[in-house]
């Protein structure tokens, strides 16, 4: 699979605005989160798999970023479609280059699901609320 998509950059003529990073480290990690305008992540049910929270979703909106994620799992507790981001169905791929296209082209938009993003993360996942809420469940 990777292979095949970095032949598709290529074929596509992208190779000067593609890069496949492969693992970094926090600080690049830390960089990237500091100098991107979305994250884009649709991930999907394989099977009978599922997706988790999604701690990176979260991690995005503490940077005041909105990201364009899947449909499945613990998904759409992260991000909220039209609110903090882009929910769609990856496999779907006119809605995902549709939901692509927006984000790059609307500025303001991605401004305003971004502010809506750190705003949500401020509210529901800061890690003394987390904990809260984690402690609240427990003793039930």
């Amino acid at each position: 699979q990777f292979e095949e998509i970095r032949e598709n950059i290529k074929t596509l003529n992208l190779s000067n605005q593609v890069f496949l990073i492969g693992k970094i480290n926090s600080n690049l990690k830390q960089k990237f989160l500091e100098s991107s305008d979305v994250f884009v992540m649709p991930s999907y049910k394989v099977n009978n798999s599922i997706e988790g929270f999604g701690i990176s979703y979260i991690e995005a909106a503490a940077h005041r970023m909105p990201s364009i994620a899947g449909l499945d799992g613990g998904v759409t507790d992260a991000v909220v479609d039209a609110k903090t981001g882009w929910c769609v169905d990856p496999i779907n791929q006119e809605q995902l280059c549709n939901v692509l296209k927006e984000a790059i082209n609307n500025k303001k938009q991605r401004q305003k699901f971004g502010f809506h993003a750190e705003k949500k993360f401020l509210q529901d996942f800061l890690g003394e609320k987390v904990f809260r809420k984690f402690m609240d469940t427990i003793s039930i």
